[in-house]
C-alpha cells in the first residue's frame, strides 16, 4: 500500500478555507512517508453530512462543498482520488502508516485543520510542496489576462467582505488607502486585480481602478491560476488567503489581532500556529510576508514594494521572529508529539523528539524532554504507549 488514506470528517471539521490547510498538511505528510499518491476521504457529518455548528446555513455548506471544497481539491496534483461516504461506508482496514490525521477512526475521529501538523514540520525542517492549478485553468486565466490586463504585469488584491467573525473591522479594506495604493502601482507598471467574495462577484465596483476577476471569485481554480500568474498576491484575512501561502507566487497577507474574534486572538494564533505578534506562518516560503500592521501607512506601501521586486525564494522560512515564537512553537511541537505518541511511534515521531531535542540544546526550555514528556502520563499520554516510545528510542537513529 503506497498512498496516503486523508480523512477530513465533517463530524470534526468544518466546511471552509480551514479545509486548505488540512489538504497541504496532508501533502507534506505524504512526502514525509514517502507515499506516492493521496486518496482523500470527505466522511459525512450529523448535520445534513456537516457539522453541528452556527458558520453556515445547510444551502451554504451545500454551495461551499460543491463549489470551492470539491474543485479545490485539483490543487493538489498527487490526490489520486476522492470520495464523499457515510461513517459506515469510510471504515476501512488501514495500517496506520498510511492513515492522516494520525490515530483517525471513524468511531472516535480526529481533526487537523489548524495547523498542528505544519508547526511539527516546521521544527522537523520537512519538504515542502506548493497548491498549483490544474492545467486547464491556465487558459482560462490567460483568456482573462489578454482580454483586461494585456502584456503588463500585474497583482492581485483579495478581500473580505462579509461580516461574520469581523467584531472590530480588521478584516474589511480601507478603501481610500487601497485607491491610492492602486495609483502607485499603476505608476510603477503595475496592474491590480481585485478578487471578491463570491456573493459579491458582479457587485457594483468599490476600487476605481481595479480590474475586477468575477471568475475568480465564482471558480477556485481559476482562481489559483490566478494567483500563480501574480507577481505578487495581496490580501486580507481571509479563508482564500492559506491558497497564497502555500502557492509559490510572492504572497504579503495583512493580518490584525482582534481579541473579540477567537480565531483572531494572540492565544489562538500561539495554541495552534507556534505564532507571535510579527512571526511567519508556520512551513511557508521565504517570498512569503505575514504583514501585522494596519495597511494605512508608507510603511505599507513600502513593504509592497519590496515584495514585488522580491526574488522568488521557495525555500522555507524557519525562522522565528523572537523568544516568544520559538516558546510558542516548542509548546506546539510537545502537544503534538504527546498526542500523536498515543497512537504508537512512527519515525515521524522520532524525528519530531530528535529535531526537539536538538532545539533544547540550542536554546534550552526544559532540563530534561524526556522526563518533560514522561511527566504527560495520566494527563494526555498513555502510559504505555510511552512506554513503547521510549524502548525504540535507542534503536531509531539519531540521523532519522
Amino acid at each position: 500500500m503506497n498512498s496516503l488514506y486523508c480523512f477530513y470528517d465533517m463530524q470534526v471539521s468544518p466546511c471552509s478555507y480551514d479545509f486548505f490547510t488540512f489538504l497541504y498538511s496532508a501533502e507534506v505528510c505524504r512526502i514525509r512517508r514517502g507515499l506516492t499518491g493521496i486518496k482523500l476521504i470527505l466522511v459525512k457529518g450529523p448535520n445534513h453530512n456537516f457539522r453541528q455548528d452556527q458558520i453556515r446555513t445547510r444551502d451554504q455548506n451545500e454551495t461551499f462543498f460543491q463549489n470551492v471544497i470539491v474543485p479545490g481539491i485539483s490543487l493538489i496534483p498527487s490526490c489520486e482520488s476522492f470520495m464523499w461516504l457515510s461513517r459506515e461506508e469510510a471504515s476501512l482496514n488501514i495500517q496506520k502508516e498510511n492513515i492522516f490525521p494520525k490515530g483517525y477512526s471513524t468511531h472516535r475521529p480526529t481533526n487537523e485543520y489548524c495547523a498542528e501538523e505544519l508547526v511539527a514540520s516546521k521544527i522537523r525542517q520537512d519538504d515542502i510542496s506548493f497548491f498549483e492549478a490544474p492545467r486547464y485553468t491556465t487558459a482560462i486565466a490567460d483568456q482573462f489576462i489578454d482580454q483586461n490586463i494585456g502584456n503588463k504585469d500585474f497583482i492581485t488584491l483579495t478581500i473580505r467582505e462579509i461580516q461574520r467573525d469581523d467584531v472590530n473591522l480588521t478584516r474589511r479594506i480601507d478603501v481610500d488607502f487601497w485607491n491610492s495604493t492602486i495609483e502607485k502601482l499603476n505608476s510603477l507598471g503595475f496592474k491590480t486585480v481585485l478578487i471578491r467574495d463570491t456573493a459579491k462577484a458582479f457587485s457594483e465596483k468599490i476600487l476605481d481602478d481595479a480590474i475586477e476577476a468575477p471568475i475568480a471569485s465564482v471558480h477556485l481554480p481559476t482562481r489559483m491560476a490566478l494567483y500563480d500568474k501574480a507577481q505578487l498576491n495581496l490580501t486580507k484575512n481571509n479563508g482564500p488567503a492559506v491558497l497564497q501561502l502555500f502557492g509559490k507566487t510572492n504572497c504579503m497577507f495583512f493580518s490584525e489581532l482582534d481579541e473579540d474574534v477567537v480565531a483572531l486572538s494572540s492565544r489562538w494564533y500561539a495554541d495552534k500556529y507556534g505564532m507571535s505578534l510579527g512571526s511567519q506562518f508556520p512551513m511557508t516560503t521565504e517570498n512569503k510576508t505575514y504583514y501585522w500592521e494596519v495597511e494605512d501607512s508608507k510603511k505599507t506601501i513600502d513593504q509592497i514594494e519590496a515584495s514585488l521586486i522580491a526574488t522568488t525564494q521557495l525555500a522555507p522560512n524557519h525562522t522565528f521572529h523572537d523568544k516568544v515564537n520559538y516558546l510558542n512553537t516548542v509548546t506546539v511541537g510537545l502537544r503534538h508529539l504527546i498526542k500523536s505518541l498515543n497512537f504508537g511511534p512512527l519515525r515521524e515521531d522520532f524525528s519530531l523528539y530528535r529535531a526537539l531535542e536538538n532545539y533544547n540544546r540550542k536554546q534550552k526550555f526544559t532540563d530534561n524532554l524526556l522526563e518533560l514528556i514522561a511527566s504527560q502520563r495520566g494527563k494526555g499520554l498513555d502510559g504505555d504507549a510511552f512506554e513503547e516510545f521510549v524502548a525504540q528510542l535507542p534503536l531509531v537513529s539519531p540521523a532519522v
